[in-house]
């Protein structure tokens, strides 16, 4: 998590994680541990990205 996310947790701000396409599981399972922890559910949120839709042709 980057710098400006733990501050903004800090400050009772929702927080958007957009992991690689390459490791998901590991923001995934940060956000888990975060919610077990007691932090209210919706505060942390990750957008899981997929690398073959990025990176496919258009059409």
């Amino acid at each position: 998590m980057s710098t400006w996310g733990r501050w903004a947790l800090a400050a009772g701000c929702p927080v958007l994680l957009k992991p690689a396409p390459e490791t998901p599981l590991t923001a995934l399972a940060v956000a888990i541990l975060l919610t077990a922890a007691g932090l209210p559910e919706g505060l942390v949120n990750v957008l899981p990205t997929d690398v073959l839709r990025r990176w496919s042709p258009p059409g």
